[in-house]
């Protein structure tokens, strides 16, 4: 390895060893300023440059200068110190690359217009492929929700448990129904064909 050609970097106590290429990637940015303009830079006892940054988080910036693209573990989560970073050595590219992902929601709420709530799964919402439900928490529609985040439904939830148990694929007993022509329109708003027909059968 030619040594004339690496460059070390101290970045918060922690050491790093980079090519020149590596560190010149953006013309623009901070280690560009360091290597090809000739201003006094703080260096310790080996020489590595001392730079006042946190040296766990700068990994992510270095490897964003190796390979051009911002690759980060499933469990990061400093993102704003990432930013920091970025300002920090001028890398504006990098920045705007950085998105804090939208944390996925096990459990769901649900509100009714009668005041229930129901809280369930999203697996148990995503049971059933094209259904309401799984064209709402895909985005492909748009559902009001409170200020408890639960989703607002435009129907009574007086039988809403039998949507759920046929979701879940618990059995259900459609002898005991009280309001079966009322099921059967809320199994055909939240587009749920199978459980539709079955109620059907019940009341034709």
């Amino acid at each position: 390895m030619d040594q004339d050609n690496y460059v070390g970097l101290n970045v918060g106590g922690k050491i790093y060893q980079a090519s020149r290429s590596t560190l010149l990637h953006f013309p623009n940015s901070f280690f560009a300023s360091l290597l090809t303009v000739k201003v006094p830079s703080a260096t310790d006892d080996h020489g590595n440059y001392r730079i006042d940054q946190d040296g766990e988080v700068f990994r992510h910036v270095l490897n964003y200068l190796r390979y051009g693209k911002l690759t980060l573990p499933d469990d990061f989560k400093d993102f704003d110190l990432l930013k920091c970073q970025a300002d920090f050595f001028g890398l504006e590219s990098l920045k705007s690359s950085i998105v804090r992902p939208v944390p996925v929601v096990a459990a769901v709420g649900l509100r009714f217009d009668d005041g229930k709530v129901f809280h369930t799964t999203r697996e148990t919402l995503l049971k059933v492929k094209n259904s309401f439900f799984t064209k709402m928490l895909n985005g492909e529609i748009t559902v009001a929700r409170d200020f408890e985040g639960n989703y607002v439904m435009d129907r009574d939830g007086g039988q809403f448990h039998y949507i759920l148990k046929f979701l879940r694929q618990d059995p259900i007993d459609y002898n005991n129904v009280k309001d079966m022509r009322s099921l059967f329109e809320d199994a055909k708003y939240f587009e749920l064909k199978q459980m539709e027909n079955t109620v059907y059968s019940y009341i034709r």
